[in-house]
């Protein structure tokens, strides 16, 4: 600016006396507006010295302002890391189980890696890590209408256990675990439709013949449609499904409400099947037809005999009683 004025000032201009005045002025303003800059730099340089508390190189005003900014985005990346994480496991998970098989009742071999997959990842997982982001009481018939949509789900249901099984497996598994246990159960929900759990352990204190009758929570992942049959089913019939979850069993406290209580219905049946027998026994017994009276129309047994004696009473006389008349001849 000042290199314009001073060239300004050196033209040769006719009107350059008229000029002078104005060129004076801008001059004045120009030195006026760089000093209360300065002024303002300088004023703002003190707040962050102030701000910092040292002489070092002041720090940004937005860091000064925001000291956590830089933290929080740290965060918000760990956070989309996991969640990425989180995404690209499921996706991995659920290409393993695209060879699974619903319905079917026993193992395929092309299923037993993405079995025993599964069997790893919970032995290395907590129940309460698994219960924290499973899915809390699903329906069975999500199971059982879109399997090929939940398969790999984490969800956790309340079931009441009716059925532990124990099997000893080969030392040479994928998740190196000695025994897995097979618990057959039913939930609330879903009445009398079974499921069946598949953990690796059971819980401490526990075994297969204390969590008989008892409730507790499964945390699992779901894996397939268990084909099985029932106790009554015939040669033919076609087997019935259960959805298979692999994971961990925490059961819940025992108490008076969860003890196993007679069967009182039972009872009431068999009473009241007793009473209807006992009543139509008696009915019967009242409504019979009586018999006929021998005396009815007839001579009684004892006249009819007394009757033959007085006949035949001559075989037992003498000559001298026969030959003799009976009076009233």
């Amino acid at each position: 600016m000042l290199q314009l004025l001073e060239t300004i000032h050196q033209v040769q201009h006719p009107r350059r006396n008229q000029l002078q005045p104005k060129l004076l002025l801008l001059t004045v303003v120009f030195v006026l507006l760089n000093a209360e800059g300065l002024s303002i730099q300088c004023r703002a340089s003190d707040r962050v010295l102030n701000a910092t508390g040292s002489n070092d190189q002041p720090k940004e005003i937005s860091q000064i302002a925001e000291p956590d900014a830089a933290s929080q985005s740290n965060s918000d990346v760990r956070n989309d890391s996991d969640s990425t994480n989180d995404e690209a496991a499921k996706e991995e998970l659920k290409e393993w189980l695209t060879v699974v098989s619903d319905n079917t009742l026993e193992m395929h071999k092309r299923e037993m890696p993405a079995y025993w997959r599964l069997v790893s990842m919970v032995k290395g997982e907590t129940y309460a890590s698994m219960t924290e982001r499973a899915r809390k009481s699903p329906a069975f018939s999500e199971f059982y209408l879109a399997p090929l949509k939940h398969r790999g789900d984490l969800v956790s249901l309340d079931v009441n256990i009716r059925r532990v099984l124990k099997y000893p497996v080969n030392e040479g598994n994928p998740a190196k675990v000695q025994n897995l246990y097979e618990i057959w159960g039913w939930t609330n929900q879903a009445k009398s439709w079974l499921y069946v759990f598949v953990t690796p352990e059971l819980p401490e204190g526990s075994n297969e013949s204390t969590l008989v009758n008892r409730t507790a929570t499964f945390t699992g992942y779901f894996f397939k449609l268990q084909g099985y049959h029932s106790g009554m089913a015939r040669q033919n019939n076609q087997p019935l499904v259960a959805p298979l979850l692999i994971g961990k069993l925490a059961p819940h406290k025992a108490s008076e409400s969860t003890k196993p209580k007679p069967n009182s219905r039972f009872y009431l049946v068999a009473l009241c099947v007793l009473g209807i027998c006992g009543l139509r026994v008696l009915v019967k017994y009242l409504l019979r037809p009586k018999q006929a009276s021998f005396t009815t129309g007839y001579k009684t047994m004892s006249n009819r005999s007394a009757e033959n004696d007085t006949k035949f009473d001559w075989l037992d006389m003498d000559d001298t009683e026969l030959k003799q008349p009976k009076s009233g001849l």
